[in-house]
């Protein structure tokens, strides 16, 4: 779904097209060349082609019987034994075979065994040798049941071009013997006796022969032209009309016969200083034979046309695939004498034609008839070259338009260069939005699929085509010498064969890739490859063993129309059980059983459908069976290749260091080939060692290490080896891939969406009437440039490759930043995979996300910030932020990104950082995430020796003093004063305050005199920042820790400790006075400021709880939380809450006691006791600093919760994740890391100074529900989008669960039921929303989100407030702002969206026109980096002093139901009709009842508010805002920070189970209490301010 205002996945790129060159190759006329057909290194044969075998009989010569005249008997096989068809049987006459030569009447086309025996019947064109020559029946057989040979033969007026026999041979079995190379074995003994030899019958087949002269192909024509051709062509045209304009001679609007006559006149050649293209190498590809004039008999028909395909590599090795159409047509013109003379054609030979063809027949009737009597034929090939193997769309496509020049056809409105430029240009290319792109033509519907959201490399294999030809163990050993990198023919009759099992075979290597020559389509001007003394996979016609010596003994030639493999000495000493004996013998049986199903199922078109008419169902259906085949015979290679590469990560050797010589990117330095040999099977060791030390794997770990285009496949590659591990310990397979490659349940696209496009329009004259185009000469040889039709295409070539070229040369920094294709799916499993496990996952999963954003933004930020280093430094703090709260990182691109920005600051050091800070998490790099590392460290500069030194001698004296520090803090908690001797000075300084009255009112700013806030004078609800009993805290504005002191929240004296500070740390502390001033009620003199002081246990502790021991006590899965559950729940009032009695306070610090003597005595006891033992009083009361106990407790009977929520894990208080709902993360403010980071020309859209005033964005994301018509807020919209980035919505909590069940039982809800019938149903789905709401401040409002300021020359101070408030004014009217609503969407499809837009241009985000152009993408990503408290150059563009605010909840939206909190005294927003919808006596009870501890009585007084009876006398509640939400955000208001949100979490839980059992039936799901993946979701972001 495309959001307006989002990124679209095309922006920036232009589209792909489908196809690159059309071809039409075939005779040049003016340029006739002798095709060149005897390489010196072949070796051409003497002997002359056979003519075809027409008779076969059999006789019995100890009977009497002879060889028939005519005839030749086969007397001897291969090693020389008799060719007795009962050789070895006694009491049986011999029987030998005997066959004719010659052109005298129709050849035989195939030759079969019939076994009367088991009930055969011949097939209707079967005919059978039932008797020999002289009357005997022709049974073959020693025993009993009879055998008889059978034969087809071809029809009189075939093409002279099929497939012939033209051999017979007997092979012995029993006797050692094998059919020789192209031979086709008959897979029936003929000897069925007990005694006897086993005897088959073997024939060869070859092409047709008859008179030729072949021809070097040239290219006819060709779309789109060369510029300079398209020059001259135009120039001849305007010279053809010049001349026609001057003989008044009219023509037609088209003439094809012209046409084609003006090949000979205007050939496509070169000008001087002309280059050839990879075009001009496409004809001897096409027509590998040669452009050819045969001579056939009048008699014979037209041949079908061929289907070939081939490859192509340029000089950068870009792969290009080729897709022809071969066809024959009448030669138009006379033969010159010297071509009769070569064809032996002339008035006076009738009958010496005969000696032209070698026969051993004396046929006294010639094939070659007088002259009047022959026909001359020429072919020619129309190709389409395309970087895509479109293969099968290609041949439909072909086959259309080759039947237009038919003169059956008749006319069409639509010429042929009219459909070539429409596949071209307006045919769109296939992608994961539009999987599917359907062509529609005259006669059918072509399909295009997409390619890219496959797991692997395009490549034009036909898996299914490959089994099917050479069958699994052929396929198998074919693959053996592939990986071992061996000298490979492979030839077939069948053109299209040659290039389908050659694909396969790369297809089927995967992840290595060949790097010897490759020539799956070999032209017979190139064979002299095959004599070549290195590796080659190459493919040829298998005539070219009738033409050519046989190959060198090195080469294995594999023959695809038998599937049998020739004698070579390669096969000697390679044979399959060299490779791994369990790996292998699993192959095999998905092989058989695979090839099985393949000979039970008939996937070819129905006999009732033409093959170039297809249905579009049949089509499909025949395309999604073979792609379902297809992908299991590529799985089972995967599969097989993981079991050969098992764990070779382990033997990667990253660099560490500055690289001293070019050799320390050496294969034997990136990788300990010797450990890895030795790891391996060990009867397999003679393979490794083979495969190891061949081209393939050294460029496999080359590519493995460093950046290349197939990191992401070696990625994907790494997952398959870790999933056939898990498969492997779970006692079954895990998939691999599913069909097509593409995995279902984790695509990002859907197969059923397609795009259908239109058949051209019919061209018009110039009345208006449709033109009509017949082709009355065949296919045209030069197309009409007029009927391309390209200047209303509105496209040119040379668009397409600045195209090309732009792509390249993004596509490095792409990879960087983009998640690749396996690890969209594999992240997307993941949380699948952990939401599974525990609900409460999904929270961090949003979270992850949610990071992964900034990092996105992050190179923007790079391009735009005028302190690099600065901006460098936060994202390492970043880094360690997600380290220290254990986020789960679902992907890598965080540090990839990261590690690449390191490379562009020339900081080698630091790269090496990131990648230790990986290994610390146990995450172990990718493919993609270690080549950017490799190139880093490789291409970055290093720190000097001296440098090093220095830095390492500051870390041992960090390392020092750290831990100094540490020992001397444990040792004055538990003795009650420091060591002797530690110079502490003491110091009775107050801890600094700050005052919140509640979460922000609109009336209240900071720096204001107070009189406005009544509340705020209490000093109960002042915000102190001193530390829970037994836990001591850092100072806030004291980010470096010089300053900070130890206080205790006990009413017992506090031992209080300073240190001197450094000149720096003082310096910092100054900067930073005005912002410990920003936030106080009443403004403090920075004389009076007295700072903090004690020794820091943060730090220390962190340390200790990130350690390798404790973190392996905790956990390292994703679910750390659901292991911790008894810890949690055994003392949930206790430890259940907030870790702080404060706001804005650093958490790491307060989820254990910090005696480092306690954490290590329970060590042994496990990580839960140490929970439940040092968290002893994390919360009591609901209101921190309200020393009051809490009375009864629950009953403990769950009246009102589900039993499937109860058996869900409910969510760990203590987990790191959930440390941001408390605190800031980070000591230095947001707004420290982004000052004076931003460049001047960029800060702002507005032009002015920064004056002092701040402007406030308020953003918040509560949504009315459409169906129940309540307002869901933040928590409760995140916990109702599921794992997928595709979808907008989500699910109401209030009734969602109740439309789904009843939508899934097929019966309306109890929502729905009132509904009338015509009402749509109701789904429970919304898609929210995000207002926005800008106006200026006097000064900045209390809040958990400070202000960003980019710069410190702003006037703040000497400015009265009635002055600000007057300009503020001023501004806001000036500038009339309006609240702005756009899409609220998931950090999964967000990030989904900003990856589409990042695609095009890496640092998009640092141009600030996305605020306009894509409005939803920025806003959302603003909102999600506000609520991590991240900083962000975003925030600038703004203005220069912002406060962006994320709240709850927006007062304007309350009509009829009014929350409680607008009764509020202090509230001016609410008019008095809004607050007479509510009882202000019902606010003081919920006020005074929460500060007391006394929730069930604040839960009392709003339940009787709402009950009301029924005339019936039953009691409900009328429609009202959900309890507690109401109590929630009361208390927010009314005590701000000083609230315990966790605590009243729980306490509400255990409240409602002590309600009367009769109040039940009257709840309505939404008083109930939140799920624990509603709490988790408010936890792992930072707080949300109230209004």
């Amino acid at each position: 779904m495309q959001i307006p205002g989002m990124a679209s996945s095309s922006d920036g790129r232009k589209e792909r097209r489908l196809f690159e060159h059309f071809v039409i190759a075939g005779l040049d006329e003016t340029r006739l060349e002798p095709l060149s057909t005897n390489p010196q290194e072949c070796g051409q044969r003497n002997a002359q082609p056979l003519a075809p075998v027409t008779d076969i009989t059999v006789i019995f010569p100890t009977l009497g019987e002879s060889c028939p005249d005519g005839f030749e008997c086969l007397s001897t096989t291969t090693l020389g034994y008799p060719a007795d068809l009962n050789h070895g049987s006694l009491r049986v006459p011999p029987a030998f075979i005997c066959f004719r030569r010659g052109f005298h009447k129709p050849p035989l086309i195939d030759i079969g065994v019939l076994d009367k025996g088991r009930g055969e019947k011949p097939l209707v064109d079967i005919s059978t040798v039932a008797s020999t020559p002289f009357g005997r029946a022709a049974n073959v057989n020693n025993a009993s049941q009879p055998i008889f040979l059978t034969y087809r033969r071809a029809s009189p007026d075939a093409p002279p071009s099929q497939l012939v026999v033209t051999h017979l041979l007997v092979v012995l079995a029993n006797k050692g013997e094998v059919p020789p190379h192209t031979y086709y074995k008959i897979p029936h003994n003929l000897n069925k006796g007990i005694l006897g030899s086993d005897v088959y019958l073997c024939y060869k087949k070859s092409q047709g022969t008859c008179k030729r002269i072949a021809y070097k192909p040239r290219v006819l024509d060709m779309f789109p032209r060369p510029r300079s051709t398209r020059e001259r062509r135009k120039k001849e045209e305007e010279e053809e009309r010049a001349e026609q304009d001057t003989e008044a001679v009219p023509t037609s609007p088209i003439s094809p016969a012209a046409a084609a006559a003006s090949v000979a006149s205007s050939p496509r050649s070169f000008s001087v200083g002309e280059e050839p293209t990879l075009v001009d190498n496409v004809p001897m590809f096409c027509l590998p034979m040669g452009a050819a004039i045969e001579c056939w008999p009048a008699r014979c028909q037209q041949p079908d046309k061929i289907f070939s395909t081939f490859v192509l590599t340029d000089e950068a090795g870009t792969k290009y695939y080729g897709a022809s159409v071969t066809f024959y047509e009448l030669h138009k013109g006379e033969l010159s004498e010297e071509q009769k003379e070569i064809l032996e054609i002339s008035k006076d030979e009738d009958d010496d034609n005969a000696s032209t063809v070698a026969s051993t027949v004396e046929d006294n009737v010639s094939l070659n008839d007088p002259a009047d009597q022959l026909r001359f034929y020429v072919n020619c090939s129309i190709c389409i070259v395309s970087k895509y193997p479109f293969f099968t769309a290609f041949k439909r496509f072909l086959f259309h338009i080759h039947r237009m020049s038919l003169k059956s056809q008749g006319s069409f409105s639509v010429p042929i260069e009219r459909y070539i430029t429409h596949l071209m240009y307006e045919v769109t290319f296939p992608t994961p939005r539009r999987p599917r792109v359907l062509m529609h033509l005259p006669s059918e519907t072509i399909t295009f699929d997409c390619y890219d959201d496959s797991q692997l490399p395009l490549t034009g294999a036909a898996l299914f085509d490959t089994l099917k030809a050479v069958g699994p163990d052929t396929l198998m050993y074919l693959m053996m010498l592939a990986l071992l990198e061996q000298r490979i023919l492979i030839h077939s009759l069948r053109p299209h064969l040659l290039t389908a099992v050659a694909e396969s075979v790369l297809a089927l290597m995967f992840p290595f890739h060949w790097q010897c020559p490759y020539v799956p389509q070999c032209p017979l001007a190139l064979a002299g490859v095959v004599h070549a003394p290195v590796p080659f996979i190459a493919g040829v016609d298998s005539r070219y063993f009738e033409l050519f010596e046989e190959p060198p003994l090195e080469v294995t030639c594999f023959d695809l129309d038998t599937g049998t493999i020739s004698p070579s000495a390669v096969r000697k000493s390679m044979k399959l059980g060299m490779m791994p004996k369990a790996a292998t013998k699993q192959l095999k049986v998905t092989l058989e059983q695979i090839n099985k199903e393949l000979s039970q199922e008939d996937f070819r078109v129905s006999k009732q459908y033409n093959a170039d008419f297809v249905p579009v169902d049949m089509d499909l259906t025949i395309q999604k069976k073979r792609k379902a085949i297809e992908s299991r015979i590529q799985e089972a290679w995967i599969r097989f290749m993981a079991h050969v590469m098992r764990d070779y990560q382990r033997f990667l050797r990253p660099i560490t260091s500055a690289p001293l010589s070019a050799h320390d990117t050496d294969t034997a330095k990136l990788f300990d080939k010797e450990e890895f040999l030795r790891s391996g099977d060990k009867g397999a060791a003679d393979f490794y060692r083979r495969f190891a030390d061949t081209q393939l794997f050294d460029r496999f770990i080359q590519e493995r290490c460093f950046i290349s285009d197939k990191n992401a496949y070696d990625a994907f590659f790494d997952d398959c080896i870790a999933k056939v591990v898990m498969g492997e310990m779970a006692k079954h397979d895990i998939p691999l891939l599913e069909c097509g490659g593409v995995d279902p349940s984790t695509s990002t696209s859907s197969t059923d969406h397609g795009v259908f496009i239109a058949p051209p329009e019919p061209i018009l004259d110039e009345k208006g009437e449709e033109r009509h185009f017949a082709y009355e000469d065949g296919f045209p040889r030069r197309l009409d440039e007029l009927l391309f039709q390209l200047d209303k295409l509105n496209t040119t070539m040379e668009g397409a490759v600045e195209t090309a070229v732009e792509g390249a040369q993004h596509a490095e920094s792409r990879c960087v930043c983009l998640r690749t294709k396996p690890e969209v799916r594999s992240s997307l499993m993941a949380a699948r995979n952990g939401v599974r496990t525990n609900t409460s996952n999904w929270a961090k999963t949003v979270q992850f996300y949610a990071y992964s954003l900034w990092f996105l933004s992050l190179p923007s930020a790079m391009r735009v910030t005028a302190n690099r280093k600065k901006t460098m430094r936060s994202a390492f703090h970043v880094l360690e932020r997600m380290e220290n709260t254990e986020v789960f990182p679902l992907d890598q691109v965080c540090f990839r990104i990261v590690i690449s920005l390191c490379g562009e600051e020339q900081q080698a050091a630091q790269a090496v950082r990131v990648h230790q800070a990986m290994r610390r998490q146990a995450i172990e790099q990718n493919a993609v995430t270690y080549g950017v590392y490799h190139r880093v460290v490789m291409n970055a500069k290093w720190p000097s020796p001296s440098a090093q030194s220095a830095a390492s001698a500051w870390s041992r004296v960090r390392t020092a003093i750290a831990a100094v520090a540490r020992w001397r803090a444990v040792y004055t908690r538990r003795h009650g004063k420091p060591p002797s001797g530690s110079g502490q000075v003491h110091n009775t300084a107050e801890i600094a305050s700050i005052s919140d009255n509640g979460y922000v009112s609109d009336m209240q700013t900071v720096g204001g005199n107070g009189e406005d806030s009544p509340v705020a004078e209490e000093p109960a609800f002042t915000i102190e920042y001193h530390p829970l009993p037994g836990v001591e805290q850092i100072e806030p504005f004291d980010p470096l820790s010089a300053a900070s002191a130890a206080a205790a929240a006990k009413p017992t004296p506090s031992i209080s400790a300073s240190s001197v500070l450094s000149p720096s740390r003082q310096r910092f502390l100054e900067e930073h006075k005005e912002e410990r001033q920003l936030f106080a009620e009443t403004p403090t003199p920075s004389s009076e400021v007295k700072e903090k002081k004690a020794s820091s246990t943060s730090s220390w502790f962190k340390g200790i709880t990130n350690s390798p021991i404790v973190r392996m006590i905790k956990s390292s899965t994703f679910d750390h939380g659901a292991e911790r559950k008894k810890s949690s729940d055994a003392g949930s009032t206790g430890s259940g809450g907030d870790r702080t009695s404060g706001g804005g306070l650093s958490a790491p610090s307060m989820t254990m006691s910090p005696s480092l003597h306690s954490l290590v005595g329970n060590l042994k006891k496990g990580y839960d006791n140490v929970i439940k033992e040092s968290v002893r009083s994390g919360m009591s009361t609901l209101v921190s600093g309200l020393n009051r106990s809490y009375g009864a407790s629950g009953s403990g009977n769950v009246l009102y919760g589900d039993e499937e929520e109860d058996a869900v894990p409910d969510i760990d208080y203590t987990d790191p994740a959930y440390w941001i709902d408390s605190a800031p993360l980070s000591l230095l403010p947001e707004g420290w890391w982004t000052r004076g980071t931003v460049d001047p020309d960029a800060r702002s859209s507005h032009e002015e100074e920064d004056d002092g005033l701040v402007l406030e964005v308020t953003l918040s994301s509560c949504t009315k529900c459409p169906d129940c018509e309540l307002v869901v807020y933040d928590e409760d919209i995140m916990a109702g989008w599921k794992v997928d980035d595709q979808t907008l919505q989500s699910e109401c909590p209030y009734c969602g669960e109740e439309a789904t069940a009843a939508a899934a039982a097929g019966a309306p809800s109890t929502s729905t039921a009132a509904a009338s019938a015509a009402a749509p149903p109701k789904t429970g789905q919304f898609v929210p929303e995000l207002r926005i709401r800008r106006r200026w401040l006097a000064r900045p409002v209390s809040s958990w989100y400070a202000p960003d300021r980019l710069h410190d020359n702003g006037k703040i101070e000497g400015v009265e407030m009635s002055e600000a408030q007057r300009r503020a004014t001023e501004k806001n009217a000036a500038a009339a702002y309006v609240e702005e609503t756009h899409k609220l969407i998931s950090p999964l499809v967000l990030r989904r969206e900003l990856e589409s837009l990042l695609a095009a241009d890496v640092a998009a985000l640092a141009d600030r026109s996305i605020m306009v152009s894509h409005p939803v993408l920025y806003w959302n990503l603003v909102y999600y980096l506000k609520r991590l408290n991240l900083p962000s150059h975003l925030y600038g563009w703004l203005a220069p002093f912002v406060q962006i605010r994320c709240v709850f909840d927006r007062p304007d939206m309350h009509e009829d139901i009014v929350p409680l909190y607008f009764l509020n005294p202090t509230n001016t927003f609410a008019n008095d009709e809004k607050k007479a919808k509510r009882s202000q006596t019902v606010w003081n009870e919920v006020t005074k009842s929460v500060a007391e501890n006394r929730l069930f009585t604040a839960l009392q007084s709003i339940i009787n508010e709402h009950r009301k009876k029924t005339p019936e006398s039953t009691v409900v509640l009328a429609r009202h805002f959900p309890f507690f939400r109401d109590i929630l955000f009361t208390s927010l208001n009314q005590f701000g920070r000083s609230l315990v949100r966790d605590h009243l979490d729980m306490t509400y839980r255990e409240e409602m189970n002590r309600l009367p059992p009769r109040f039940a039936p009257i709840l309505p799901r939404q008083d109930l209490p939140q799920k624990p993946v509603q709490r988790a979701c408010r936890k792992v972001f930072f707080p949300l301010d109230l209004y």
